[in-house]
């Protein structure tokens, strides 16, 4: 009774002993891999919950199918797993199709087929997620740097725009 609870709240004595297990925020439970390249590359910013939750319908529907690419279910099954309706679906499938990251079968026109990261088009603008040396995360467009943008601001407030703004409140309190 003990270690089967232990095993369900995940004590580290019952965590698997491969250096992985540790990228896991809940040990003993099935995941499935959702591409770093989606936040990565700004795809992610782009979707809308319910493109990403049908996204994430087709990785799982792949990691189910043994890693295939090919996702051969109607809208109706699809509907049944993320719960998303047959007209927003068509939207969304639409846009998935517009971004690159689906496309359709030659061979089968109802199934859907995941394209690689790799082959993913490039976008205008990206994130980046980096560390900084006090252990703070933070998260910036590539090309924009912290200091640049400190300077920015500093730069931006000039001692006569700071006149005009206190100017301009202490006149709406006069008239």
């Amino acid at each position: 009774m003990i270690e089967t609870e232990r095993k369900r709240r995940g004590d580290a004595e019952c965590r698997p002993r491969n250096p992985y297990a540790k990228r896991t925020p809940f040990p003993g439970v099935a995941f499935f891999k959702l591409p770093t390249d989606l936040y990565d590359r700004g795809y992610a910013a782009r979707m809308s919950p319910s493109m990403i939750a049908r996204y994430c319908t087709f990785l799982r529907l792949s990691n189910f199918n043994y890693g295939r690419e090919t996702i051969p279910l109607t809208a109706r099954e699809l509907k049944m797993l993320d719960g998303i309706s047959p007209r927003t679906a068509r939207d969304v499938n639409t846009k998935l199709f517009e971004l690159g990251l689906l496309r359709r079968s030659e061979t089968n026109r109802r199934a859907f087929i995941l394209v690689h990261p790799f082959r993913w088009p490039e976008l205008d603008s990206k994130p980046r997620l980096q560390r900084l040396p006090s252990g703070k995360l933070i998260c910036r467009e590539i090309g924009e740097s912290p200091l640049n943008r400190r300077r920015e601001r500093v730069s931006s407030v000039t001692p006569s725009t700071k006149y005009k703004q206190a100017s301009s409140k202490n006149c709406r309190f006069g008239s």
